[in-house]
């Protein structure tokens, strides 16, 4: 894990879903290099499986928006 700064963490998941319309948020519970998705761009920062309760975070302070049927989905609230 190369990154450490918790800011970039979050302020990196506006960049990554930005333009992109619906994004699926997790994949499966392991590392996973692909930074294309927020659990991958979560895990450059933390080894867990964070990416769903970040986004119910950012949902509620009107981040993005969720899909929550299976897979969850997010996307990024117009303005951010």
């Amino acid at each position: 894990m190369a990154h450490t700064d918790p800011w970039d963490a979050l302020e990196g998941l506006a960049d990554l879903l930005r333009g992109r319309g619906w994004v699926r948020t997790s994949g499966a519970y392991e590392y996973s290099d692909d930074v294309t998705t927020p659990s991958g761009h979560l895990k450059q920062f933390v080894y867990r499986e964070t990416s769903n309760w970040v986004m119910v975070v950012l949902e509620q302070a009107g981040v993005v928006e969720l899909d929550r049927h299976r897979p969850i989905k997010a996307r990024l609230i117009h303005g951010f």
